[in-house]
């Protein structure tokens, strides 16, 4: 049985699927970057539903991306 999330669109608790999207991410506003990763989908309304072992790894994945780019840790920023 497929695993159930609340979907805030159909404000109910839903049977949801994954599929790969394509996610577009501005990292602290000097690198845009495209990432190809999968997203828990609601299966009555198809839209996004939050799953934070799925959304760490995007996180992760564009973070890694950032850091090869750039040669600097995201994590290392400081505003001011």
């Amino acid at each position: 049985m497929p695993p159930k999330y609340y979907c805030p669109q159909c404000n109910k608790i839903v049977e949801t699927y994954v599929k790969e999207t394509t996610e577009f991410y501005n990292v602290r506003n000097e690198l845009d970057v495209t990432v190809h990763m999968p997203v828990r989908h609601c299966k009555v309304c198809d839209c996004d539903i939050y799953d934070a072992d799925l959304d760490s790894k995007i996180l992760d994945e564009v973070y890694r991306i950032y850091e090869k780019k750039t040669g600097r840790k995201a994590t290392d920023y400081k505003e001011g």
